[in-house]
């Protein structure tokens, strides 16, 4: 039987790939809006946070289309305070 924390791992891989490839925009805020839910459930527990998102998100920011403009934006704002306040992911894509 399948606990709460292996389906949460197991549903980073198929939304971020999601998002990713999503390019009708009244599909992205629902789909942005479950992604930040299962995200903020994943950095209640001590999994390891979900930093490939924090990243897509920052490429997004950094790329050139309007879509990816959005897809940022929207996700900021549908991330809690405690994904986007995870100090140690913006210390490293700082770096970069």
């Amino acid at each position: 039987k399948l606990n709460s924390t292996t389906m949460l791992i197991a549903l980073k891989e198929p939304l971020l790939n999601s998002l990713k490839n999503e390019s009708n925009e009244s599909i992205l805020r629902p789909l942005c809006e479950t992604i930040g839910l299962v995200a903020a459930r994943l950095y209640q527990f001590p999994l390891g946070g979900w930093l490939e998102l924090l990243q897509y998100v920052c490429d997004c920011f950094s790329g050139s289309t309007k879509l990816n403009h959005m897809k940022a934006l929207i996700m900021l704002a549908e991330l809690p305070e405690e994904v986007v306040e995870n100090r140690e992911f913006w210390l490293v894509w700082r770096r970069r």
